[in-house]
């Protein structure tokens, strides 16, 4: 990217890289890694980006070594508090909305059909995909989401058309953001429903605060007025107090997807419940198509969570995340445009990942089938498999590393077409 200093290192000198750049930069995650009561001695990987060849994608050598990223939303302060998990790459804003798509950095639209092929146009046209979202996002969204859609030649997307709806927690209290953060994970994640379902509508569903009693219910809003798919871009550490929330991502026949995290090795709320696609995340290596495991992803194995039916991995006796992957490494991250981050910005982060999947499901049509992510399980040879990259230290390994099979970070792959959604 201009500006950026490219470097291309060997796995030999990586480490000292990465001991350099751990001593420059401390990664805050938006959501909490948690802990694991069931795997004693498991360790998280630490926020701090220190980490060695092992750990650290092993294909970096293949794109531009850029440690510069941060987490768009406030840290934790108390254990009933959401995070959004949207990391921006610390290049640009580029301010103007008018910048040709040759200009814009970032994975766009096609590259990401490319990826993980899949045809945007083929369907979705009688879907609602919502986005579950804290706060009132109505100030700048749909104007932004335009931008983007015009820029990459989407159709417009806006309420007078009937595409983009907002609803909220209480239909006649909506209270913006005192922080002005959340107006950022809305655009990302109306942006990537855009991006692979363009003939769907999309629906911001929006909780009065970031408390999980309003996170949960609001995705109860969402179907009732009409969602036939449901996305996350949310998390905090599995407890007892969040699982007891379980009951508001049960929807069968609405797929209902979560992002794993941003915080490392550690099991996340919703990710972990058996309702919900859990969705991990990947560095890309877009020049050949390679992915690796995000070292920031969450995964893991339940401490509260009962194994579902469609799970048969061995070193888990619990629910184990997660299901899937797709991109969310924020230096190898989605463009995206929002008035509150500044304009043009490259996005990661498992919010990527949440609202793209749901699309999937609905660009796929075949929701009223979907309970869970038994489908994913019964078609995971037609997913392309990640072979590399860790985001801890964990026993058994297949929890925190990717070996090429089912691994806890990768889920059973990347999406390859929609068939298995």
């Amino acid at each position: 990217m201009k500006g950026e200093l490219f470097v291309r290192p060997s796995l030999r000198t990586l480490s000292r890289v990465a001991l350099i750049a751990a001593a420059a930069f401390t990664q805050a995650a938006c959501s909490s890694s948690g802990t694991n009561a069931t795997l004693p001695g498991a360790q998280p990987a630490s926020r701090t980006v220190n980490v060695d060849a092992a750990v650290f994608p092993a294909r970096l050598n293949a794109f531009p070594l850029t440690l510069k990223a941060h987490p768009i939303c406030q840290t934790q302060n108390d254990n009933t508090s959401v995070q959004c998990q949207a990391n921006q790459y610390a290049t640009g804003p580029i301010a103007n909305p008018s910048t040709p798509a040759s200009q814009i950095p970032g994975l766009q639209p096609a590259q990401l059909a490319q990826q993980y092929n899949y045809s945007p146009s083929s369907g979705g046209s009688n879907q609602t995909v919502a986005v579950v979202v804290a706060f009132d996002n109505s100030a700048h969204l749909q104007n932004d989401l335009n931008v983007y859609r015009s820029t990459f030649g989407l159709s417009p997307c806006t309420v007078a058309n009937g595409c983009l709806t907002f609803v909220n927690q209480y239909p006649k209290l909506a209270i913006p953001d005192p922080l002005g953060l959340w107006p950022i994970e809305a655009d990302l994640d109306a942006e990537m429903v855009s991006a692979v379902c363009p003939n769907c509508k999309i629906m911001v569903a929006q909780a009065l605060d970031r408390h999980i009693a309003s996170m949960s219910a609001t995705n109860d809003v969402a179907v009732a007025n009409g969602a036939t798919e449901v996305s996350n871009s949310w998390s905090l550490p599995e407890s007892s107090g969040s699982v007891s929330y379980a009951s508001h991502f049960d929807h069968p026949g609405i797929p209902i997807t979560a992002g794993a995290g941003d915080g490392g090795y550690g099991v996340a709320f919703p990710a972990d419940l058996a309702t919900v696609i859990a969705v991990g995340g990947t560095t890309l290596d877009i020049a050949d198509h390679q992915e690796s495991v995000w070292p920031l992803t969450g995964s893991g194995c339940s401490a509260l969570v009962a194994k579902p039916a469609f799970q048969t991995d061995s070193g888990c006796p619990n629910r184990t995340a997660n299901d899937v992957s797709v991109v969310a490494d924020p230096n190898t991250g989605v463009a995206m445009y929002s008035t509150r981050a500044g304009g043009w910005v490259v996005m990661g982060g498992t919010s990527v990942g949440a609202p793209l999947v749901a699309a999937l499901y609905a660009l796929q049509g075949n929701a009223k089938q979907i309970d869970d992510a038994t489908s994913i399980y019964a078609n995971a040879a037609s997913f392309n498999k990640i072979a590399s990259g860790s985001n801890g230290v964990c026993s058994p390994s297949y929890l925190c590393t990717a070996d090429g099979g089912y691994s806890g970070p990768a889920g059973v792959g990347t999406p390859n077409g929609t068939s298995a959604f």
